[in-house]
């Protein structure tokens, strides 16, 4: 054979061998390609199936939501013909099976059985007897004689207990290696961690919202949404009359809260309106309080849903007490002043009748007069100021004419307003109807809002009196919705906007620095003239700029006979 002969072999064999090699290569980095695809899916599988974990207990403590997103992620990283849960909740056990392929009836009990005695071993206590039992997936095929070939189980430990147990299981034997069992442990390590830490958190601000509950000076008490007591201060134990150290229920406490009021139906209102109910002055034996009850909702993926009721109880025993002291204490102090001012006044007009008496004395007579009179006028504000924070101002309601009782307080005033130079303008409908009211007690706002603009409006002035009958379209109608609308407006001195806020609270000067101190009434004027309105079912009005005069409006309700009249006189209380 030549030597090209052989060089020509040698080349064949050399390019063969090289082909050979790189080929191998190719197909070894195929493999490993192949290999980390599978790797790196799997791992994204993992991430996403602990996404999702995160996504569920970022809200929730559920453990059983948490493992039942483990065990639906499983079928992405591994193949298995079950896939299972056991949890151990009060006085039962939770078997939860997800069937990925077919097989009997028996394959799964075996499950079951093969977790309950892991779990029991693991424990090192018998578990309670009762499972209750959840399948899914696909159903059991009686005529399927494949066996439990190869498992195995998890333990899911949260704060150091062990709570449940995860298992896959499938029929065909040796299918799970190391790295499967790896991979679902650090998964459900991960849960587990990240589930022992949010409890920690959520337990320790539970331990600082009880200790701060137990320490509120404030009866507590939150009833779930099945009207179950779960939660009862020591403050509310003892307005209740219990010892600190009795275990409660609601219907324990039930009939204690009824005694002042129907508590069950406050709680429906208090649900059905998804707002606070307030009850004032609820006897508890000896104690007064003042309750709040209020829903709670709980808002979850746009779900709102009710999870129970707060009722707050405030003791106010010591201030109703000191409110009727102070009551009484006024009431006996203004009776025993009446008496002997009121035979003051009437000695004093008794000797303004002797004609014999000189320039001094009769001049003396009439200022005990005009004083005692002063004097009578403010025990009667007084006497009324207390039955209104009292709440027991009564008022005789029955059908009076506007237009005559306020030209009664026109002429009545006139002679003042002449004597310090001040128009009194009238403007008074003789079709303006009658109203439902207290004549006497109309009079005496009249009175009251008339002797102020007297006093702060300076000679040459305005005071207009007017009256009309006011209906608010953009409102509902109510007792004064069309009603009988009054103002008293004035060119006074005004009142200043820091002084506004409090012109209707008890011996608030209106405007007191225009007048020297002997002139200045008691500060009651208002707040008298407020809780008549009120306790005739209206309201009253003010509006004021200073050094331009004030408006003071109020509304009062229409008789019966002409609360449906459509084609009265509208006026708007704020027009002036």
């Amino acid at each position: 054979m030549s030597l090209p002969f052989f060089v020509a072999i040698g080349t064949t064999l050399f390019f063969g061998g090289l082909a050979i090699y790189f080929s191998s290569r190719e197909e070894a980095l195929k493999k490993e390609i192949a290999k980390r695809e599978i790797i790196q899916k799997r791992r994204l599988y993992e991430i996403a199936t602990l996404r999702a974990i995160q996504d569920r207990i970022g809200y929730s403590l559920d453990i059983e939501r948490v493992i039942d997103t483990l065990t639906g992620s499983l079928k992405n990283l591994f193949p298995y013909s079950t896939a299972s849960s056991l949890l151990i909740e009060p006085n039962k056990l939770v078997f939860k099976c997800a069937i990925e392929e077919q097989i009997s009836r028996n394959f799964v009990d075996s499950v079951k059985k093969s977790m309950v005695a892991s779990l029991s071993t693991l424990l090192g206590k018998p578990l309670p007897d009762y499972i209750e039992e959840i399948r899914s997936g696909m159903l059991p095929d009686e005529n399927n004689k494949e066996i439990l070939a190869s498992f195995f189980h998890i333990p899911l430990v949260v704060n150091g207990q062990i709570v449940g147990l995860i298992n896959v299981s499938s029929t065909r034997p040796g299918l799970y290696k190391e790295e499967d069992m790896t991979i679902l442990y650090q998964m459900t390590g991960i849960a587990a961690s990240a589930l022992s830490r949010l409890r920690e958190v959520i337990e320790t601000e539970e331990a600082k919202l009880l200790a701060m509950i137990g320490s509120l000076s404030d009866g507590l008490l939150f009833l779930d949404a099945n009207l179950q007591l779960t939660t009862i201060n020591a403050s509310a134990k003892r307005l209740l009359g219990f010892g600190e150290e009795v275990q409660l229920t609601f219907p324990d406490i039930l009939p204690i809260l009824a005694k002042g009021a129907d508590i069950s139906t406050q709680i429906k209102q208090a649900i059905a309106q998804k707002a606070p109910v307030k009850l004032d002055k609820v006897p508890l034996g000896e104690k007064i309080v003042h309750s709040i009850i209020t829903p709670v909702f709980q808002h979850v993926e746009g779900q709102e849903t009710i999870i129970g009721t707060t009722i707050i109880l405030h003791d106010i025993t010591l201030e109703e007490n000191l409110s009727t002291l102070k009551e009484d204490f006024t009431n006996g102090i203004v009776h025993e002043l009446r008496a002997p001012i009121t035979a003051i006044k009437s000695g004093a007009e008794l000797l303004l009748e002797d004609n014999t008496l000189d320039a001094s004395q009769d001049k003396l007579l009439r200022i005990i007069d005009e004083q005692a009179k002063r004097m009578l006028s403010d025990i009667t504000s007084l006497l009324d100021a207390a039955k209104i924070d009292a709440g027991k101002l009564a008022v005789e309601k029955k059908p009076v004419a506007i237009a005559g009782l306020m030209q009664e307080v026109v002429e009545l005033f006139q002679p003042q307003a002449d004597m310090k130079h001040i128009l009194l303008e009238v403007d008074i409908p003789n079709t303006i109807p009658k109203a439902d009211i207290d004549h006497g007690r109309i009079v005496q706002v009249l009175h009251n809002l008339l002797s102020n603009s007297l006093k702060y409006t300076p000679a040459g002035g305005t005071i207009a009196i007017s009256a009309g009958v006011s209906r608010q379209e953009h409102l509902p109608a109510s007792l004064t919705n069309p009603g009988v609308v009054i103002s008293v407006r004035d060119t006074g001195v005004g009142i200043p906007k820091e002084k506004q806020i409090y012109l209707f609270s008890k011996f608030a000067q209106v405007g007191s620095n225009a007048l020297p101190l002997a002139q200045q009434g008691t500060g009651l004027g208002l707040y008298i003239s407020k809780g008549i309105v009120e306790a005739h079912g209206g309201q009253i009005y003010l509006s004021s700029e200073e050094g331009k005069g004030t408006t003071v409006s109020f509304t009062l309700p229409l008789a019966e006979e002409k609360a449906e009249n459509t084609h009265l006189a509208i006026h708007s209380p704020f027009s002036a």
